[in-house]
Order: C-alpha cells, then structure tokens, then sequence
C-alpha cells in the first residue's frame, strides 16, 4: 500500500476492502483569516471556494471528512443534471 503513488480510494476498495457508496459535496464561497490567505498567497478580502465533502461506505459509516479552500480564480466546476423518467 504506497499512497504516495496510488490514489486513495483505490487503496481503500482494493487494498483495504471498504466498499465507497455515497458521497456529498458542498462548495461556497468563504473568506479566510490573515493565516489562510497568506498562505494561499491572497488577499485576506479575497473571496475562496470552500469544499467540504463527506463519503461514507455502504454500511453507512463515515469513511472521509474533507474540507479544503481553494482559490477561486483557480477552480471551477462541471455539474451535469438529468431528470429521471
């Protein structure tokens, strides 16, 4: 199990047998602190896209909690909707 050239979860499904079901994703918009945006290399006004992201398995449990901040020049996503029939 190297995570340094795998990528996680197949490292969990494969190696570890955690079988990833369900996923939810919020993105907003978010300011950070002095500390944050210094690091991001922003200003502390600057507007960030905040992520966060729980994905659990298909007995229900927490398998990860991931927030990020990201800088909003940076990022952009794709959303495809459909409607079931």
């Amino acid at each position: 199990m190297d995570i340094a050239t795998e990528a996680l979860y197949d490292l969990l499904e494969n190696k570890l047998h955690i079988q990833l079901s369900d996923a939810e994703q919020t993105i907003t918009s978010n300011t950070l602190n002095s500390e944050g945006a210094e690091l991001l290399g922003i200003n502390q006004s600057d507007n960030t896209l905040q992520t966060e992201r729980f994905l659990t398995d298909t007995k229900g449990a927490l398998i990860e909690n991931y927030m990020a901040n990201c800088k909003a020049n940076m990022y952009s996503f794709h959303i495809k909707l459909s409607r079931e029939k």
